[in-house]
């Protein structure tokens, strides 16, 4: 009896469909555009109450085929007593409270798949005329094999009915179909010649239909009549009127009938079953209100056309007592079915978790209360399997007093960030909170390739804000912000996207982590593809920050591709080590340095696309990073503005046509430890450097064919004097080390090539192009 219980409003409810979907920034190789993309809001609930009068709609008369003549449904059960439970509990037969613990991944949990043959005939338009048709068609034609099975038939076809057209056909239908000619309609009249008991299937699930029962009493008639003991559990559960820290250890418990406390607006009730020799838990109601709706749906467009449609969710059949206790709190203990039972302070307390968090096996690795007060700085840890490491993918989404997502014009998710460690198998997410008050923090997950977030789990932030915030803006003005955002990125997610694993590339080494600590100004990372077979991919970058302008940061940027070990090193620019370090076969790497102009926070967006693209492909975020560093390089002038393109190395086809490979320097970012070795002048115009390079091409043609040289040096020498004066060369050799740079290419000995090298000092404010320094020049 449960008149007591005020209506439930249901939980939360997982919508499949009205979700976010992780948002790929596209961007073109030149002219990235500096405006920040801030990341959707995700909703993934329904939380208006189904309307209690739905409308309703005449279908067209179609009998489920009647059940044999012989076939019997079983005697019905009598309902259970408020004071007695038959059969009895079994105490033996509970789980331990240790499962319900959450602080490391326990197993991934996984619902049993509905019962299809149920819920086709559920959704089909031949429908049943009396319970011995319909238990004959769900049960006694198919042989199932115990009473979970037949338990499940049952839900799944309880939780698939229309609920905007009786389940059972009427009288008055039937009369109307017997003048039309309908088949079975004459067998089904007879049928229901004997009128239904007012607790049977026929009365309660039409008047489920109608609005005038529930969820709770249809299942108990439907596992009654199937001789399956069945009575009410009632207490309270954390749905859509529950928010985290609402106090409940307070207040009498069970509730005055018309309490409107907290105890009192979370009743709920739910259904304990017999079965196969023990008592198993489910909540119809709340797996039966899922929303089933597509990618690409809005919950608006739904309503609009005025019917939603729903799907089953087989979490809440015989649902595991050490999960279901994180929603479902009995008034009396043993219902929970635990050893020992947990206390209402633990259920009130707890972190809010959804389905979905069982069913990915996630654990709470750092908070494992719901309520969690800081300054204005959280980190929060979830515990992820190792097997789904690299399948989950995650977001959040925070709101401040529960309502806007919104601060000073800035959106709340600029204030968070999350990175998952492939090596510790956490994810990490990092918040800071703008201004004291309380924040509503939900968390979300999906899989690799699903369009949708699902809500995973809530907690409540009470930020008191620091000391510091006294002698700031934020005390005179209450609507300050008190604490910077993250840089401005394309999403909070920092590390691999989804697109990193369709282009097959990883970091060198594969476990680097995407949140970095710089020392010294220059950051520097290096991609490879998975799989050596495959081309790595076309790669660019970004990077951002709020300390400098975005265009400003376009030319810090450098990108380019070595061969190189990936058991050993590409040197870093502050190392002083341009080849590789380590022996072992070599591969195709992208390199990326940024050039940090001060201390500060900065995030670097990687973007990739296909190796066969052409050069105005779009490129798509394939990675991010954030970079922390305590130190700026202090540049005159942004790197790339004195380079053509932000990529060295091969800048076209001619280096791979002409069958050329580096030998001396695998990467082009060299870096030079001497200046000035060799004391050498500069030469005087570029005519003079071009007239020298002629000149010991010609000398070194003539020693090929053996035509006797004159008596000069063979090695490139520095000419001194004025531009203005008549060019005569003063030729001093130049020894083998007298030389602060020497790069060595291999080209194949078949080819006659004139390779020409051009030193252009770009340190300065005004560049002196070609004519700085000697550069060595060779004739093969």
């Amino acid at each position: 009896n449960e008149e007591d219980i005020k209506k439930p409003r249901g939980k939360k409810l997982p919508v499949k469909g009205k979700k976010t979907v992780l948002v790929q920034e596209v961007v073109t190789p030149v002219a990235v555009p500096a405006a920040e993309a801030a990341p959707p809001a995700v909703v993934n609930h329904v939380t208006a109450e189904a309307d209690a009068q739905p409308v309703r709609r005449r279908p067209k008369l179609v009998l489920l085929k009647p059940a044999p003549a012989k076939a019997k449904a079983p005697t019905p059960l009598p309902q259970q007593s408020p004071n007695k439970v038959t059969p009895v509990l079994d105490k033996s037969t509970f789980v331990p409270q240790s499962r319900s613990n959450r602080t490391s991944p326990v197993g991934i949990h996984v619902s049993q798949p509905v019962d299809q043959t149920a819920r086709e005939l559920a959704q089909n338009e031949a429908r049943p005329a009396t319970w011995n048709d319909l238990y004959w068609a769900l049960i006694g034609s198919r042989n199932l094999p115990n009473d979970e099975a037949k338990v499940k038939a049952l839900f799944s076809w309880l939780c698939s009915i229309p609920l905007d057209q009786d389940a059972f056909v009427t009288h008055e239908e039937l009369d109307e179909g017997i003048k039309e000619g309908v088949e079975f309609a004459e067998e089904a009249k007879k049928a229901k010649a004997q009128p239904p008991s007012a607790d049977s299937p026929e009365v309660v699930v039409n008047d489920l239909t109608r609005g005038k029962s529930t969820y709770l009493r249809a299942f108990e008639s439907l596992c009654r009549y199937s001789n399956i003991p069945c009575r009410t559990v009632k207490g309270l559960a954390k749905g859509v009127d529950y928010t985290v820290g609402m106090k409940l250890t307070d207040q009498p418990m069970p509730p005055e009938p018309g309490d409107n406390s907290a105890i009192g607006r979370i009743q709920h009730a739910w259904s304990a079953a017999y079965i196969d020799g023990k008592w198993a838990l489910f909540d119809s109601m709340w797996a039966a209100e899922r929303l089933a709706m597509s990618a690409n749906a809005r919950l608006s467009q739904i309503a609009q056309l005025g019917r939603m449609e729903y799907e089953t969710d087989m979490f809440y059949f015989n649902a595991d007592p050490a999960i279901f206790i994180h929603s479902h709190f009995p008034f009396e203990p043993e219902w929970q079915l635990l050893d020992p039972p947990l206390s209402l302070q633990q259920f009130q307390s707890g972190v809010l978790l959804k389905p979905a968090f069982f069913t990915h096996g996630l654990g709470l690795f750092s908070h494992q209360d719901g309520v969690i007060p800081v300054q204005n700085k959280l980190i929060v840890k979830l515990s992820i399997p190792p097997s789904l490491v690299k399948v989950l993918l995650f977001t959040f989404n925070l709101k401040l007093d529960g309502k806007s997502d919104m601060f000073e014009g800035v959106n709340l998710s600029r204030f968070g960030m999350h990175e998952i460690s492939a090596r510790d198998a956490l994810i990490t997410f990092s918040f800071r909170f703008p201004k004291a008050g309380a924040y509503k923090l939900t968390m979300y997950a999906r899989k690799v390739g699903e369009p949708l977030f699902t809500d995973i789990c809530e907690y409540r932030v009470e930020a008191k804000g620091t000391e510091d915030d006294s002698n700031s803006d934020a005390t005179s003005n209450p609507g300050s912000i008190s604490i910077p955002p993250f840089p401005p990125t394309s999403q909070s997610h920092y590390g691999p996207t989804e697109k990193a694993a369709e282009l097959k590339i990883q970091t060198v080494p594969s476990d680097l982590e995407a949140a970095r600590k710089c020392t010294g100004g220059v950051f520097e990372v290096r991609f490879a593809t998975v799989d050596q077979a495959v081309k790595l991919p076309r790669m660019t970058a970004r990077l951002k920050s709020l300390l400098h302008d975005a265009a400003m940061l376009t030319d810090c940027i450098l990108v380019r591709t070595v061969d190189a070990s990936t058991c050993g090193t590409v040197g870093s620019v502050k190392s002083g080590i341009s080849q590789s370090t380590t022996g072992g076969p070599m591969v195709p790497m992208c390199v990326i340095t940024a050039y940090l102009p001060s201390a500060g926070e900065y995030a670097l967006e990687v973007y990739g696309a296909p190796p066969e693209a052409d050069e105005d492909t779009s490129y798509f975020l394939v990675w991010q990073f954030m970079i922390d560093t305590d130190y700026g390089v202090r540049l005159d002038t942004p790197v790339r503005k004195r380079l053509s393109t932000i990529n060295l190395g091969p800048q076209d086809s001619s280096w791979s046509e002409l069958k050329l490979k580096t030998v001396s320097h695998v990467d082009p970012l060299i870096h030079v430890p001497t200046k000035g070795l060799a004391g050498l002048r500069k030469a005087r115009s570029k005519n003079e450097l071009l007239q020298q390079f002629n000149k010991q091409a010609q000398r070194l043609d003539k020693e090929r064919q053996g035509i006797p040289m004159e008596d000069t040096p063979s090695t490139l020498v520095v000419s001194s004097g004025d531009v203005e004066e008549k060019l005569e060369s003063v030729e001093e050799p130049v020894g083998p080390r007298s030389c602060d740079l020497k790069i060595v290419l291999e080209k194949p000995k078949t080819n006659q090539l004139c390779i020409v090298g051009q030193l252009v000092d770009i340190s300065e404010p005004k560049e002196e192009v070609g004519s700085q320094c000697m550069l060595k020049a060779v004739v093969y």
